[in-house]
């Protein structure tokens, strides 16, 4: 525990504020994390912040019934309780869990400011709640969800999933945004072998790491040569000696580099020199990865789960997939010039500087919490 930083609290004056940032941020690197870092970073002298890192955490622990989550859990009930207390702001933005115990610990957070009739923000990261498949857990999650007063979700089509899901108050659509390097206007690549492929981020199978090697496996018996690199950290050791067992049954290792953790320019370096991302997951809400691909001129090629439909445009800035098979068909047509990579590559750089700027996404951050401070009571509004 003592690894664990539980909370910070950042006050940009003595002056009492309205508004209550309560985020998560890194250590450990996900995405929502890095996303609440740039909250804080852009926004600390505007409002109050209450920062929650984590170092020893891990997405192992995440959701599991362990004493140090039920620590975490407690201080972060009574830290937010207390300086609501004192400073009474009248909007409190804070990230919405997906999974089942830290939903329930945060539920009852905000049912004690509701009692303060302090507004609640709820930001989602994600592509729903996975833990609503089971009768009573979804009971309580519609018995308490209506205790936010707004929700930000990160596309329309999320939106729709949790009015669905029993929320009946205001959602937001609310689209990630990142800090890019200067990278060149122009990116000069060719699509040509040996191909650079990557694969970005956690290392697991919901990710879709192992359809990820199954394509690996595929292109090496079509004798395509290429070479797949791999940045992330091992999410746990048995998938890590499962992976390993399905790479050397298949004689894989030749064709795939595991780099670790790479953050800042060396993150960069390696997304600048690659041709395509892979990104085989089957849940996930808007990947930061095929935002900072698309940054660098990097098609993604991806399955179309949660936003990630409203990312990509298929052929156009990015590919879609179903199977694994298509991924091989796709790869084909750009290597025989079917098609355009350059074209496709340059599309997707248009798209983020359209969509994914930090400076539009903490615009429409700052609009959301003035919306709500300004508001008189409870509305519904449709997803934009």
């Amino acid at each position: 525990m003592s690894k664990d930083k539980y909370s910070e609290l950042y006050m940009p004056s003595s002056r009492k504020d309205d508004v209550l940032f309560v985020l998560k941020v890194p250590p450990p690197f996900g995405g929502g994390e890095i996303e609440h870092q740039i909250i804080y970073d852009k926004l600390k002298n505007d409002h109050a912040f209450l920062l929650y890192s984590r170092k020893s955490h891990t997405k192992a622990k995440q959701g599991r019934v362990l004493m140090s989550n039920f620590v975490y859990g407690l201080l972060l009930i009574l830290r937010v309780w207390g300086t609501c207390i004192i400073r009474r702001p009248r909007v409190v933005f804070i990230w919405l869990p997906k999974d089942y115990a830290a939903f329930v610990r945060t539920m009852m957070l905000i049912a004690g400011l509701r009692l303060f009739r302090i507004k609640v923000i709820g930001d989602l990261h994600g592509m729903g709640f996975s833990f609503l498949q089971r009768r009573s857990r979804k009971w309580y999650y519609k018995r308490f969800i209506n205790l936010f007063t707004t929700i930000r979700v990160l596309s329309p089509r999320i939106g729709e999933r949790i009015c669905d899901s029993g929320f009946r108050h205001k959602i937001v659509s609310i689209e990630n945004g990142i800090v890019v390097p200067n990278f060149p206007k122009n990116k000069k690549v060719s699509f040509q072998q040996p191909i650079r492929l990557l694969y970005l981020g956690a290392i697991s199978e919901p990710k879709g790491f192992f359809r990820v090697l199954q394509l690996v496996r595929d292109l090496s018996r079509a004798n395509v040569r290429f070479m797949l690199y791999v940045v992330g950290e091992w999410v746990s050791g048995q998938f890590r000696h499962e992976a390993f067992d399905y790479i050397s049954e298949h004689r894989l290792s030749s064709y795939i580099q595991f780099l670790g953790v790479k953050l800042n320019d060396e993150k960069w370096r390696i997304l600048w020199h690659s041709h395509l991302l892979l990104h085989f997951t089957s849940w996930d809400g808007q990947p930061l990865t095929i935002i900072e691909a698309m940054a660098a001129g990097v098609p993604a090629i991806s399955t179309p789960v949660g936003a990630i439909p409203d990312m990509i445009e298929h052929n156009v800035d990015g590919f879609l997939i179903d199977r694994v098979d298509q991924s091989i068909h796709i790869i084909i047509e750009l290597l025989a010039n079917r098609l355009d990579y350059e074209a496709i590559s340059s599309s997707a750089r248009d798209k983020f500087e359209r969509r994914f700027t930090v400076d539009r996404y903490i615009a429409d951050i700052t609009k959301i919490v003035t919306m709500e401070k300004n508001a008189t009571g409870h509305s519904v509004s449709k997803n934009r």
